[in-house]
């Protein structure tokens, strides 16, 4: 089981294409096949966030946010919540998205995200630019991956170790071919609150070099492939060898 299905981590899945400058109307009318079965007892089950002249973002009832901009478009997955009355007691909080493992969620936000895809590229055709997988986690320190706490514990040896409050970014790249190239963008954050959880957040994405017509096949493989290298590359981060001195010294 990944670490990320044990920490409750949530997945946000998106693309990049070349810029079109789409009005946001036309955007809402290429997407009301997603919107219409967005009902439930004759009432709408989702809210825009955001209208802007060229963008728009929306957030379902389940939890999923969507978002479209001129060269974007993504789905993050967040959790939900309601406060309900009770006859003759006090409000009860009532989740509302589904409480699912990440491996579970992360093909779903997937296939939300490529529908919503189609939809956009019927407004113009596109290039595919960049296809990114995010994991977001709130834990306490006590349960981080050992991975992750070799990585704090390595970034804090300047100051031995006693660092209470903490927040970095590290983006580094990955990998390259003729044809891609693929980074991640590392962001740890620890609260001074004690009582605060710490933030953990791993972007993959993969660039492309050579420009190709996006179509929703290829925009289905090419997701396809981020979500298995982005799972492996976040499962190494757990595990946590590329923080070990003993290997870094032998690779240098």
């Amino acid at each position: 089981m990944s670490w990320c299905d044990k920490l409750a981590s949530t997945p946000s899945i998106g693309v990049k294409f070349d810029n079109h400058f789409a009005p946001s109307a036309e955007i809402l009318e290429v997407l009301k096949p997603i919107l219409d079965p967005l009902v439930k007892r004759e009432r709408p089950t989702f809210l825009i966030n955001r209208l802007d002249p060229f963008a728009l973002e929306l957030t379902t009832e389940e939890g999923f946010h969507y978002g479209v901009e001129p060269s974007r478009v993504w789905i993050d997955f967040q959790h939900r919540m309601r406060v309900k009355p009770t006859s003759g007691g006090p409000p009860v909080a009532e989740l509302l998205s589904r409480a699912a493992p990440f491996s579970d969620l992360l093909p779903e936000v997937s296939s939300r995200l490529l529908d919503a895809a189609k939809q956009i590229l019927k407004i113009a055709p596109r290039k595919l630019v960049r296809v990114g997988v995010v994991t977001t986690t709130q834990v306490a320190e006590e349960d981080l991956p050992p991975g992750i706490a070799r990585f704090i514990d390595y970034i804090a040896r300047p100051w031995h170790g006693f660092v209470d409050q903490y927040s970095f970014q590290i983006t580094a790249d990955l990998g390259k071919s003729d044809n891609w190239f693929d980074r991640c963008n590392h962001v740890v954050i620890r609260p001074e609150d004690p009582e605060q959880l710490l933030t953990l957040q791993f972007d993959w994405n993969r660039t492309f070099i050579s420009e190709r017509t996006a179509t929703s096949e290829l925009v289905k493989d090419e997701m396809d492939r981020a979500a298995q290298e982005s799972m492996k590359y976040f499962e190494d981060l757990g595990e946590g060898n590329r923080f070990d001195e003993e290997l870094i010294r032998s690779n240098t």
